[in-house]
């Protein structure tokens, strides 16, 4: 530009200083947009992936729950033909499946790694729903809504135990804040932890990071009491394995 207003537009020093002046302050300004330029291309296959993965994840949104009062569960939770497929697989990770859980009873699954028993306890707990087929309780088929309701109802206990940071009294308080001292001990009674009340501190007692202060069993049956705490009308325990 200097050069065309030198040469072809007869410009003079007035002009070509000032016009030299703009383009030295000018040019921090263009190293600045380009180095934007070039973190917004590296940056736009992430963000254009997540704006999929939301769009994906609210076209897939669970009805709102608010009002739809969950099944009673007094006499069996019946699978009626289900299945259930996952995307990417070749064949179904349930087909065709009939079976009855009677209430108030332990019903255990068995099987080898793949057949289907998480599958099966993730149907029972609302966790997901069936590709074909339906599940009822009492006689009420749970859908979409009920679903969600349901899940206030379930309490599961994974394989490996889980306890945050804190005292007994913090993690039992996960399942039901309010719940009262009373409460708490009869969590603990029904889950074999009476050890609790042994501990110097009783339910003040730390757990330490992740619960390494209790013993493989005690941290166990803390969980348990976790999850009784909520009175669950179905309880799923994984893989649940009685320690000393």
């Amino acid at each position: 530009l200097v050069w065309q207003a030198v040469v072809h537009w007869g410009a003079g020093p007035a002009t070509i200083l000032p016009l030299v002046a703009l383009f030295v302050r000018a040019l921090p300004v263009l190293g600045a947009l380009q180095t934007s330029w070039q973190h917004w291309s590296h940056s736009r296959p992430a963000m254009t992936a997540t704006l999929a993965l939301i769009a994906e994840a609210e076209a897939a949104r669970e009805p709102d729950a608010a009002g739809v009062t969950a099944p009673r569960l007094s006499r069996e939770i019946a699978f009626e033909q289900v299945a259930v497929r996952f995307a990417g697989r070749d064949h179904a990770a349930l087909g065709n499946v009939t079976l009855s859980i009677p209430a108030g009873k332990i019903t255990a699954l068995a099987g080898p790694s793949g057949a289907g028993k998480s599958t099966l306890a993730d149907l029972a707990g609302g966790l997901i729903g069936p590709d074909e087929g339906r599940i009822v309780i009492d006689g009420t088929a749970l859908d979409a809504a009920s679903r969600r309701a349901w899940r206030s109802k379930v309490a599961y206990v994974q394989q490996e135990p889980v306890l945050f940071s804190g005292t007994i009294r913090e993690n039992l308080a996960w399942a039901d804040p309010v719940a009262s001292e009373a409460d708490l001990l009869r969590a603990l009674g029904d889950a074999s932890a009476g050890f609790v009340a042994a501990l110097p501190q009783g339910l003040d007692t730390p757990v330490g990071e992740s619960g390494h202060q209790l013993s493989g069993g005690e941290r166990q049956r803390i969980v348990l009491a976790r999850a009784l705490l909520r009175q669950p009308a179905l309880l799923i325990l994984d893989a649940f394995r009685q320690r000393s």
